[in-house]
């Protein structure tokens, strides 16, 4: 099976220019009924105007993650959340 982290390198994918992936962290992961999966956390780039991301936006983002692994052949479920940078920072 293919490396996902390979696999989803940011700079490997056709992703959109907005909003902004910063980066793509993958985990293997096990899910509740025990088949192996992904944990897959997008960190988007922070907007000045504090609003949600509609899915018309984050929709074309998972789709491009969940064709790049069928295109390796990795059959894992990828479990994709997004976050903004700040998130994961916490307040300066």
């Amino acid at each position: 099976m293919a490396n996902a982290t390979e696999t989803l390198d940011r700079r490997k994918l056709n992703l959109p220019e907005h909003p902004l992936v910063e980066s793509i962290d993958v985990q293997e992961y096990v899910d509740s009924i025990g088949d192996p999966a992904l944990r897959i956390t997008v960190v988007l780039a922070d907007r000045l105007q504090k609003r949600d991301y509609a899915w018309s936006e984050l929709g074309p983002i998972q789709d491009e993650i969940f064709r790049a692994l069928r295109a390796v052949g990795d059959t894992r479920f990828p479990y994709v959340s997004f976050v903004g940078a700040s998130e994961l920072t916490g307040p300066a």
